[in-house]
């Protein structure tokens, strides 16, 4: 299953010409370890529902979703969102990300990452910034081809 999802995004990617650059998909919890996101969320998480993460089609688009969370009600999580495409779909979804701020987005190459650190509150959540960004820093590290 995932080597069929595999090659359709490498035809679509291909079909856009990008395919020289490219950064190929690949299941978001495998660019970083859990021990790095234990660090950067600075509390013992785990993957939370294994084997969902591997990239999925969906028109034009490629993406993958990692979630990690600490064990406990009200704890720290962490979030990562790959996503490949045309350059316009990139943008668009880039400008929406970012106008929300929230989650932190950055496109490099042909793809768009979004990363989150949130500490879990009977209040709601709330998202740490200065974790976000060292989890989005270390994405990028860990993402280039």
């Amino acid at each position: 299953m995932l080597h069929g999802v595999l090659l359709r995004s490498a035809i679509a990617i291909a079909a856009t010409g990008l395919w020289e650059n490219a950064i190929p998909p690949r299941a978001a919890c495998s660019v970083l370890t859990v021990e790095d996101v234990r660090a950067i969320v600075a509390a013992p998480v785990a993957v939370f529902v294994p084997g969902s993460f591997e990239p999925k089609v969906n028109g034009a688009t490629t993406f993958s979703n990692c979630t990690w969370v600490a064990a406990g009600k009200n704890s720290r999580g962490a979030r990562v969102t790959l996503m490949w495409g045309t350059a316009a779909k990139l943008t668009e979804t880039n400008q929406y990300y970012a106008k929300r701020g929230k989650e932190l987005s950055r496109v490099s190459g042909d793809v768009l990452i979004l990363a989150s650190v949130t500490d879990g509150a009977a209040s709601g959540m709330t998202y740490d910034r200065p974790a976000s960004e060292a989890l989005l820093t270390a994405v990028l590290k860990h993402l280039a081809p």
